[in-house]
């Protein structure tokens, strides 16, 4: 099996109403690699891409959710390995959360 790595994103919702998101995951160039569909989150509920692998994830990629600030959302970006994600494994190379 491929050894590379694969990014997962959690959206949290930490405003007081129901919101719809947008994750997106970006590389380097600015290339969107991948969009989810329209997701409508409660107040405190969070959502998980569920684990997209590209070949531009071994270099810069982040997580993105537009038109929400800090106070609205918290987006977590975890790195994985394509087996972990395969495998359906919670284990995070690397986990950064943007305020």
């Amino acid at each position: 099996m491929d050894s590379g790595n694969g990014i997962i994103c959690g959206v949290t919702n930490v405003g007081t109403k129901p919101i719809e998101i947008i994750h997106q995951i970006v590389v380097s160039d600015g290339t969107v690699a991948d969009q989810g569909a329209p997701t409508t989150l409660s107040p405190g509920a969070t959502y998980s891409s569920g684990g997209v692998v590209a070949p531009a994830i071994n270099g810069f990629v982040y997580c993105r959710v537009q038109g929400f600030s800090s106070k609205k959302i918290r987006v977590t970006t975890c790195l994985m390995t394509l087996q972990d994600i395969v495998n359906g494994v919670g284990r995070c190379l690397d986990m950064t959360t943007a305020p």
